[in-house]
């Protein structure tokens, strides 16, 4: 919003990147519903997982939260491209990506390897998985 009201942006760019901020609020407060009973554990925390969310936000992509944060800063790179936002968004991307694959591998390491193999065949990890065959497999 500062820079709609300082005018130092293009307001077609600072539309597009509040439409990406609402987006990244809309998937983070459905993370948040999507989690709601469950005790999630901290990141880098190295606990064994008991469970795997699948359904929600979590049946979008495996980490919604990250996702949502990842793209909350993407939309500054829209809003005003610039080298420093670009740098803070790999930064900050480079985080939440490490983050992510240390959570895969307390999964892989766990009871729940064979079922978290198949949620993540079948679910992106920050963007969701497209496929183009229908449920009985044909194109």
């Amino acid at each position: 919003m500062f820079f709609l009201f300082t005018r130092t942006t293009d307001p077609v760019a600072a539309a597009l990147g509040i439409c990406i901020q609402i987006l990244s609020a809309a998937l983070f407060a459905w993370a948040i519903r999507s989690t709601f009973g469950r005790r999630l554990s901290l990141t880098y925390n190295p606990d064994v997982p008991e469970f795997i969310l699948e359904t929600g936000a979590f049946g979008l992509v495996r980490h919604p939260f990250y996702a949502s944060y990842v793209l909350f800063w993407f939309s500054f790179i829209v809003i005003h491209p610039s080298l420093i936002n670009g740098a803070m968004a790999v930064v900050i991307f480079g985080f939440y990506l490490n983050a992510a694959r240390f959570e895969e591998a307390k999964f892989a390491r766990s009871a729940l390897a064979s079922a978290y193999q198949h949620y993540s065949d079948r679910t992106g990890m920050f963007v969701p998985k497209i496929s183009l065959q229908n449920r009985k497999g044909t194109v």
